[in-house]
């Protein structure tokens, strides 16, 4: 494993509803990551064989959090300082994201097959 970065993301949403909520059972969220890309900033000296190693570098993540809210309806709208029917979150989401070494390797081909295999 190349490395483990934990991410901490803070978001506060404010969710309108069109009818007045009695009571909120339940909220689940899902992430779903659409794409990514480590970019290398320092990397180590080449060594005799051709490879180096990153020192340092920066991740880049893209996704979305699909959120559902399980609730029942009241009759009349509830009264905040907000706006009625609105409910405000805040939501802090932990990510823990494992990078997986890549690796490349050099192949030496002698004109009739492979060799240094």
């Amino acid at each position: 494993m190349l490395g483990e970065y934990k991410i901490e993301i803070c978001m506060e949403e404010y969710i309108a509803f069109d009818e007045g909520i009695k009571e909120v059972k339940e909220i689940t969220n899902e992430v779903l990551l659409s794409d990514y890309r480590f970019v290398p900033i320092y990397k180590s000296q080449t060594s005799d064989n051709g490879t180096c190693t990153v020192l340092k570098g920066n991740l880049f993540i893209e996704g979305y959090i699909q959120h559902n809210i399980e609730y029942t309806v009241s009759n009349k709208p509830i009264e905040t300082d907000i706006h009625p029917n609105q409910l405000c979150q805040n939501i802090v989401l932990e990510l823990v994201i494992h990078m997986l070494q890549v690796q490349k390797i050099k192949v030496l081909f002698d004109g009739e097959g492979f060799g240094g295999l």
